[in-house]
């Protein structure tokens, strides 16, 4: 598979994965990453539970009140201000990851589909066309995937 990444619009440069992760997670609400992964076998049956625990409170809204019915939910409040908490908690993730592969995932990049999904994603005025932006193409694979 081949993705697509243009460093005008994403920056340059590779990123910190647990960073990357928690950002996308718990400040942009995305549950793809933990969808993905508890799907997977990269990590641990514990790790997919409190996965699936956080993905389901966040697809209910839990986090946008205060008021705290369990501990998880505290968490993801949490998680959801706090930088360090949210980092650490997938530093936490990745060591299972790397537990269950012996894959130890440092860095990561966001990669698109095609260089018109990098576009649209980032809400770039129609008017400008593909042609203006330098896009590069990286072979991907999933970790403990056959090659």
């Amino acid at each position: 598979m081949t993705g697509y990444r243009c460093g005008e619009l994403f920056g340059e440069g590779r990123r910190d994965a647990a960073s990357v992760m928690a950002h996308e997670t718990f400040v942009l609400e995305d549950t793809d990453i933990l969808d993905y992964l508890i799907k997977s076998d990269l990590i641990g049956e514990t790790m997919k539970e409190l996965l699936f625990v956080y993905k389901t409170l966040m697809k209910e809204g839990r986090l946008i009140y205060t008021g705290f019915d369990t501990d998880y939910e505290e968490m993801l409040y949490r998680y959801r201000n706090n930088e360090k908490d949210r980092v650490e908690f997938f530093e936490e993730v990745l060591d299972d990851i790397r537990k269950a592969t012996g894959v130890n995932v440092r860095f990561c990049l966001w990669l698109c589909d095609s260089p018109q999904e990098c576009l649209d994603s980032h809400n770039i005025d129609q008017a400008r066309h593909l042609k203006e932006f330098e896009f590069d193409m990286y072979d991907t694979s999933d970790i403990g995937s056959e090659q």
